[in-house]
């Protein structure tokens, strides 16, 4: 069978909202698994014996951002407190979700690595790795999203931003900050780890959630560099990626099916400071306002739930 073909027939099979216009050339997976969680929002696993030096295991959503019944935004752990993935995808009546940035995990309360905006409130702005020259900003406004590199950062970017690092594709190239790395964080960019990858296609109004598995007694799955992680973007089809969180913090939640996995090859993931979420579109209600100087109280800053339309 030609490979381009079947490469075609797989998109559309696993994504059939997939607009024909998207050039993709993910490699023949051994095995596979989708399903449609919501309109605009597509799941699926994708197995492999061979990739990238070993076997992987790999889960993707992909969000149709245009779609009018749903909205993609961030959530924060309330009071600082961290939670794992499905808690705070559940916290916030989500569809489906994914861990997002960095955290220092030995804090309590907990502080977010860089900046974080969450639905127009600005949580942090501080960076000590911020000049790092791989450094960028995954945003979201409305039915767009996007990756700024930090020359490009603007907080008019979007009601949602988060700093994290590597960005790992500009204008659908792999990132030269990373083809070879040459900042200070060389294990976490060049090291074989659980995976966490955000992408957008060019129009900026399709989402892609991608998180790679891991295995760390066993190396199977066996995880990939982040180098690696931009080559499968690039071949998903992404236009601009960014990666997030990863190791113990890489977990994909959806409400239908649950904890799709557990990174590490435990029976655990690790507590994060925030995470994308994709949820029904909800509206403001009298009972979701209160005192604006405590966002952990389910105040009016548009990150807890709320009613749904």
């Amino acid at each position: 069978m030609n490979r381009s073909l079947f490469r075609t027939g797989l998109i559309a099979l696993i994504f059939p909202l997939l607009s024909s216009g998207l050039l993709a050339e993910l490699p023949e997976p051994d095995s596979m698994e989708s399903h449609n969680l919501a309109v605009g929002v597509d799941y699926c696993k994708l197995e492999y014996s061979n990739l990238y030096g070993g076997t992987q295991r790999i889960y993707i959503l992909r969000i149709d951002l245009s779609e009018p019944t749903i909205e993609v935004g961030f959530g924060v752990c309330p009071d600082g407190i961290r939670e794992n993935t499905a808690t705070l995808g559940a916290l916030y009546d989500g569809i489906a979700a994914t861990n997002l940035g960095f955290a220092v995990v030995v804090s309590s309360p907990s502080v977010p690595v860089g900046l974080i905006k969450a639905e127009g409130k600005l949580y942090n702005s501080f960076s000590s790795a911020a000049d790092d020259p791989s450094s960028g900003y995954f945003w979201i406004n409305g039915s767009r999203a996007g990756v700024a590199t930090k020359e490009q950062l603007s907080l008019g970017l979007g009601e949602n931003i988060r700093y994290g690092y590597p960005v790992l594709l500009q204008r659908g190239q792999i990132w030269h900050a990373i083809d070879p790395y040459t900042g200070g964080d060389t294990t976490l960019v060049n090291g074989i780890h659980e995976r966490t990858a955000i992408g957008v296609t060019s129009d900026r109004q399709t989402l892609y959630l991608v998180v790679f598995d891991r295995n760390d007694s066993t190396a199977s799955p066996r995880g990939v560099s982040c180098r690696n992680l931009a080559d499968f973007m690039q071949k998903l089809g992404c236009y601009e990626a960014w990666n997030g969180d990863g190791g113990g913090s890489s977990t994909m939640w959806t409400k239908e099916f649950g904890r799709m996995n557990y990174p590490s090859g435990g029976t655990w993931q690790r507590p994060v400071h925030d995470i994308v979420f994709v949820r029904y579109k909800q509206i403001s209600t009298p009972e979701d306002s209160g005192n604006p100087g405590s966002p952990s109280d389910h105040l009016d800053t548009g990150l807890t739930p709320k009613k749904r339309r």
